[in-house]
């Protein structure tokens, strides 16, 4: 697989008309394009996320997490989208379930927030595992981002989220059957998660990465969340 040719396919078939939400296809397909840019420094993927991300007006939430990645390539403008969409989120805290809130959430703490919030957080992140309708693999990759967000030096907060996530990890190694699109964000958390040191490489990255080609041998299928693909593919290519 060219990892260009993939980045092209998805940014051509990017659907700007999808239900919001922090964590949705289209909010996936960003964070992925915004990984690979970071971490492979690819500057197509940084080029398409930016072309996106201007079409998309500033109350769309699924573009909240990705708009972290334009600010870190200097992109100022995405600052007030930002703070906007900060000020939604407040006001809807208390009835927000989406997980993937957190991770906007905890990156705005640390990066513009002053981490004044971390407590608040933690405790978000504590309430969103206690929920029995919670779907554990969504729950560890909003747990995962988390980690890779939150400033590792306020320890108490880092610790809680790594045992959020040893305990989801659990949890999603029991289940007995997992669709295609919970094994493509298993198999992001655990391979992140390994790279990252949250857990042990020799331990965990074998399942992760069979869960991976499993994902890779229906790149294809109309059944699998794109945006989850992208992300484990922008995963896999750090492995």
């Amino acid at each position: 697989m060219k990892l260009d040719n993939f980045i092209r396919e998805t940014a051509e078939n990017f659907r700007f008309d999808v239900k919001d939400g922090w964590g949705n296809e289209n909010s996936m397909i960003m964070q992925g394009l915004g990984i690979l840019g970071r971490n492979r420094d690819n500057e197509n993927a940084r080029r398409v996320l930016g072309n996106l991300i201007t079409q998309i007006p500033y109350d769309k939430k699924y573009v909240g997490i990705a708009a972290f990645y334009e600010m870190e390539n200097g992109e100022a403008e995405v600052l007030d989208r930002i703070k906007i969409l900060m000020s939604g989120l407040k006001e809807n805290l208390d009835k927000e379930e989406d997980e993937m809130a957190l991770v906007f959430y905890t990156k705005y703490e640390t990066r513009i927030g002053g981490k004044e919030h971390y407590q608040d957080v933690m405790n978000r992140y504590r309430l969103a595992d206690a929920r029995a309708e919670k779907n554990n693999a969504y729950f560890m990759t909003a747990v995962i981002e988390g980690l890779d967000s939150i400033d590792q030096a306020v320890y108490e907060y880092y610790d809680g989220l790594k045992r959020l996530f040893k305990s989801s990890l659990v949890k999603v190694l029991e289940e007995e059957e997992m669709d295609i699109n919970d094994k493509a964000l298993a198999a992001y958390a655990i391979l992140k998660a390994c790279r990252l040191k949250v857990i042990l490489a020799e331990k965990y990255e074998k399942i992760g990465m069979t869960w991976c080609e499993e994902v890779m041998a229906e790149l294809n299928s109309k059944e699998l969340n794109r945006g989850a693909a992208v992300m484990l593919v922008a995963e896999k290519f750090l492995h």
